[in-house]
């Protein structure tokens, strides 16, 4: 990876205001913006913060924010341009550090953190204010205590993730601030075909990490860049399972810009549906088939990837971790189609879903953007019977017209 000059700000810097009743009266921020990092690379950036760790003083963050780059640029709050000349991971979480022998100081970081902190304790997180550049205090309490992370309720977003987690009451970094978003088939849902949308917001502990194992920076961008295009589509189909459990609809627009992985699978669905109302056809096949393809599309491009033939354990857990969303997401749209079978999956009217139940709405409702010669969405609708689970949905595995693999 090639190392740029990477541009921070602090001058914008918000300290927390008296006037914010959630805030911690007594919290400082001035101490540790020396200490935040502005990661920069192509295309997203990050944060972290430098640490004073057992083995020495590191950059550190959430491994996530710099894989996938091939470009990286770090400075600190004080002006050190770092380098990535000694790049590590924790075999044990989600975390990086970077070792540079011009940081000469850190955070202290709580060790034990078990000695140290307790449920309910204060905490904040030193967030990225929306990828502005300017560090912004964000309250919250600690929640429960695990071996490997502390989950905290302080409400920040995935911009924010690589950040260091401080304990308020000791002033110490208790983690590396991490947003997970676990999707998972609603294990109360009979059909089979709701998703349950898990949010976790924890700190990585830092005192918990038993070894970090260094790789080679050139390594990890190209195996990074070989999973990128995994993990984006990975976000668009969890995006298209939570248009179809919440909305009960396809928002075609969303998804046919130029660069979306699901464009030709979305506008063949649009194409197939507006034919068919033009012609007077039913909309049951037509749907079936796409959720068919949505299925097939969750395995495509990782049916032969295994993660042994990743050379760095960061990827190779990375590589697991997308497969089991996709296991899940192709569940869903399985037992999604299996539920159009039964004649009651579609109707003209789009719903939403409101409290766990889907209350129609008029069918002018639809958004401004949704285009006007859409037919009926897909949607579920609730049944007192429950519908088993189905591998081929539609019953067949057979290609219909105008459709590829």
């Amino acid at each position: 990876m090639a190392l740029a000059l990477g541009l921070f700000v602090l001058a914008g810097t918000r300290l927390l205001a008296q006037t914010d009743p959630s805030a911690p009266a007594a919290f400082d921020l001035r101490p540790y913006t020396a200490f935040f990092v502005s990661i920069e690379g192509d295309p997203r950036g990050g944060i972290g913060f430098v640490a004073q760790l057992k083995d020495g003083i590191a950059v550190v963050t959430q491994a996530r924010v710099i894989d996938g780059e091939t470009r990286f640029a770090a400075r600190t709050g004080s002006g050190i341009s770092v380098h990535e000349d000694h790049l590590l991971f924790a075999d044990n979480a989600d975390l990086a550090r970077i070792d540079d022998a011009k940081l000469t100081s850190g955070l202290a970081v709580a060790d034990p953190v078990d000695g140290l902190v307790n449920i309910g304790d204060e905490v904040v997180v030193l967030g990225n204010n929306n990828g502005s550049g300017t560090a912004v205090p964000i309250p919250g309490k600690v929640t429960a205590i695990g071996p490997d992370a502390v989950d905290i309720d302080a409400p920040f977003v995935p911009g924010d993730s690589g950040g260091p987690v401080i304990h308020v009451k000791t002033g110490k970094v208790i983690g590396v601030a991490a947003y997970l978003r676990i999707r998972q088939i609603d294990p109360d849902d009979e059909s089979g075909s709701a998703m349950q949308v898990i949010e976790r917001r924890c700190a990585y502990r830092l005192d918990t990490v038993a070894h970090w194992s260094e790789v080679d920076p050139q390594a990890f961008a190209y195996e990074g860049a070989a999973l990128a295009p995994i993990a984006l589509r990975t976000r668009w189909l969890a995006r298209l399972s939570d248009d179809l459990d919440t909305h009960g609809a396809v928002h075609y627009d969303d998804y046919l810009q130029e660069g979306n992985p699901l464009r030709d699978l979305i506008g063949r669905f649009r194409d197939e549906m507006i034919d068919r109302k033009s012609h007077g056809g039913t909309f049951l096949e037509a749907k079936q088939h796409f959720l068919f393809f949505a299925a097939d599309d969750c395995s495509n491009d990782v049916f032969s990837l295994r993660p042994q033939a990743f050379a760095i354990p960061y990827h190779q857990r990375r590589l697991q971790q997308l497969i089991r969303e996709r296991q899940e997401l192709a569940a869903f749209f399985n037992a999604l189609s299996a539920r159009q079978d039964e004649g009651e999956g579609f109707n003209s009217h789009f719903r939403r879903r409101v409290e766990g139940t889907w209350t129609p709405v008029p069918e002018n409702d639809y958004p401004v953007d949704y285009p006007p010669l859409t037919p009926a969405p897909i949607i579920v609708i609730p049944s007192e019977r429950g519908y088993p689970y189905r591998p081929n949905p539609g019953a067949t595995n057979s290609i219909p017209p105008g459709w590829r693999r």
